[in-house]
Order: C-alpha cells, then sequence, then structure tokens
C-alpha cells in the first residue's frame, strides 16, 4: 500500500472513528463496568470509608479523653492530700485548667530553653525572646480571670488520714479489676467525692481563739460559727518581706485552720506601707469582707500613697466593706457570739500622717478574750 492510498483511507475512516465508533465504544464500556461490582460500588466505598476514618478518630478522641480524665482524678487524689497538709486551696477549674496549661508550659520552657542555649552560642534570638515576652504576658493576663471564688480548702485532719487517703488511689488502680479505662474513672470519681467528705467531716475544730507567730509579735485569730475575725496590732508591717509571709505562710495557715477563704472581719490597729501591701497580697487570695483601720490624719503622699492607692483597689474589686476608726469614737463589733469593741486612747505617728491609738476588748459567748 503506497502513502497515497493509506492517507486517503486514514482521511475517510478518521470521521467515522472520531465520532461515532469512540463515543460507542465508551458508552459500551462504561455501562459494562457500570454493571460489575467493584465500580458500581465506587462512590457508595468513599462515603463508607470516609464514615470510618471519622469513626476511628472519634474512637481515638475518647480514648484520649479517658486517659487524661483518669490522670488528672489521680493526680488529684494523690497530690489533694498533700495540699490540705500544707492549708493550700484547691481549684474547682483544675480539671480545664490543666488542660490549657499543659500547652503553656510546654511553649514556655522550649522557648526559654532555646533562649538559654542561644545565649551560650551567641546566637541572635530577639524574636523568641519577644515570643516568650508576648506569652508570659498573655498567662499572665489569663491568671487573674479566674477569680478567688474558683478556689475552696479544707481544715486540717489528723495526718494519719490523710496519709491513708494518699495512699489509697495507688491500691484502686492496681485492683485487677480497674484495667479498663470506664471502671478505673467510675472508680477515682467515687473515691474522690469520697475523700472530700471524709476530709470535710473529720477536720479538727479550731479553738475560738487561736494566737499566728508574726515577726516576734502574734496574730490574733477568732473564729466561731463559721465566722473569721482577723486581727494585728501592728506586727505584720514590721519587715519588707511582709508580703511573701502573707502569701507563704499566713494564707496556708489561714485555710488550715479555718478550712475558708474568706475573712469576715480584719481589723489593722497601724497603718503603714508594708502593711498596706501585706493585706493586698491577702486579698488577693483571700476574700476580705469588712476591714477596720484607724482613720489617718494628713496628706498620703510618695510611697504609702501608693501603697493605699492598691490596697482599696482590691478592697473596691471585692466590695469590701471600709470601716474606719476615728479618734473619740467607739466603735463595735458584733457577729454572732463574738464582740468586739474598739476606742481610742490618743494618738501616734507614722511618716506624715497621724492615726488613733486603738485599743480592743473581746468577747466570745460573753466571755472575755485575751486580745
Amino acid at each position: 500500500m503506497t502513502l497515497r492510498q493509506y492517507w486517503r483511507i486514514v482521511s475517510l475512516d478518521f470521521p467515522i472513528i472520531f465520532f461515532i465508533k469512540v463515543p460507542f465504544f465508551l458508552i459500551v464500556a462504561g455501562w459494562r463496568l457500570h454493571k460489575q461490582e467493584p465500580f458500581k460500588n465506587i462512590a457508595k466505598y468513599s462515603f463508607s470509608a470516609t464514615l470510618i476514618s471519622m469513626k476511628h478518630a472519634y474512637t481515638r478522641l475518647l480514648h484520649k479523653t479517658a486517659q487524661y480524665i483518669t490522670i488528672h482524678l489521680f493526680l488529684t487524689l494523690a497530690s489533694m492530700p498533700i495540699l490540705v497538709a500544707w492549708g493550700l486551696p484547691l481549684s474547682r477549674l483544675s480539671l480545664f485548667g490543666n488542660l490549657f496549661f499543659s500547652p503553656v508550659l510546654f511553649l514556655f520552657l522550649l522557648l526559654s530553653s532555646a533562649v538559654f542555649f542561644f545565649e551560650v552560642m551567641h546566637v541572635p534570638h530577639g524574636f523568641i525572646a519577644w515570643l516568650l515576652e508576648k506569652l508570659t504576658f498573655l498567662w499572665k493576663w489569663i491568671l487573674p480571670l479566674h477569680g478567688s471564688d474558683t478556689l475552696y480548702g479544707f481544715s486540717k485532719p489528723p495526718l494519719w488520714l490523710l496519709f491513708t487517703l494518699a495512699i489509697t488511689p495507688f491500691v484502686l488502680i492496681a485492683h485487677p479489676r480497674m484495667r479498663s479505662s470506664k471502671y478505673r474513672i467510675i472508680g477515682l470519681a467515687v473515691l474522690l467525692i469520697l475523700s472530700m467528705m471524709i476530709i470535710q467531716s473529720a477536720s479538727r475544730q479550731q479553738s475560738a481563739c487561736s494566737k499566728i507567730p508574726c515577726y516576734g509579735g502574734e496574730l490574733t485569730l477568732l473564729y466561731q460559727d463559721d465566722k473569721t475575725v482577723l486581727i494585728d496590732p501592728g506586727y505584720i508591717g514590721r519587715r519588707i518581706s511582709a508580703p511573701s509571709w502573707v502569701a507563704y505562710t499566713l494564707t496556708p495557715e489561714l485555710i488550715a485552720k479555718t478550712g475558708r477563704l474568706t475573712i469576715d472581719h480584719l481589723i489593722t490597729l497601724k497603718p503603714g506601707i508594708m502593711t498596706f501591701e501585706a493585706i493586698r497580697t491577702l486579698g488577693e487570695t483571700i476574700s476580705i469582707r469588712n476591714f477596720y483601720a484607724p482613720y489617718m490624719y494628713g496628706e498620703l503622699t510618695g510611697p504609702l500613697r501608693v501603697a493605699w492607692g492598691k490596697l482599696y483597689g482590691v478592697l473596691q474589686q471585692q466590695e469590701t466593706k471600709l470601716h474606719r476608726i476615728y479618734e473619740e469614737q467607739p466603735l463595735e463589733l458584733v457577729e454572732g457570739t463574738i464582740t468586739l469593741s474598739m476606742s481610742s486612747h490618743g494618738k501616734k505617728t507614722y511618716r506624715e500622717i497621724t492615726y488613733p491609738h486603738v485599743h480592743i476588748r473581746g468577747f466570745i459567748d460573753d466571755e472575755p478574750v485575751n486580745l
């Protein structure tokens, strides 16, 4: 066959092949493939695969959530007796707080480690330091949002009971029937509720009047009928470390003795810079309902004005009632079975101000109390 004859056949058959035979072949082939089971169920198989993938993802999510809840309940049970023994409060938001705090803690450790090693190796790290600063600022902004009303405390029960409650979750987890996550969560949750009820019922009843050593003196704590009165004769502001002492000594002591994060009446008899700083620190954790202080005659200036302004802001935020003790105007406090009579005798001077010299007489159930 010559090239000319071949070209004639192709030129005549091309329209027939392209417009008739090829579409007919595609239609027939598609119809046959549609009749075959694997190709007929392609769409159905793809949808089923998506559902199976979503089901697997949902199962993994449930498994991870169960693991997290189990670990959280176990750590709460193991650490709660230690926190109660130290007089530290517990948080109702700990379940969610740990979930959000862990990633932030990981990022903080990662960025701070990177800054440290880059500094040692003399590698520029300005952007990483900026990220670390912004992360720290963000966390400090988030922390005050929870409020002190999410915290709760327990008064200190006997140590043998706390030790028993601390080892109970280990025994529960080691039990052969506690292999599945469902049984572990149920068992730990029930144990947590029972532990709280036991600690609450077994808390030791503190004496109505107790003393708290403070910088060579003593603060007086009156606790009767779930009412708390704290009296500072002027020792709390003796040293510059007063805010730290309040945060790490006084606050745990108050929680361990009363099991409450509320002071119904706080009385201070000597105003001062460190006194105001210490009370402001106390107000960041403990709710103060009534605050009593001698009236300050004169103009507050300098650090004293700044310290009083910060304390006043905290008291306003808590909606604390401010009571001033004036000269020659006795003030009486009656709270349940507690009665206090405050009267001034003369004046005292601190920096540029003067204030009344206040004496207090107290009675509990009509019995005099040594203040």
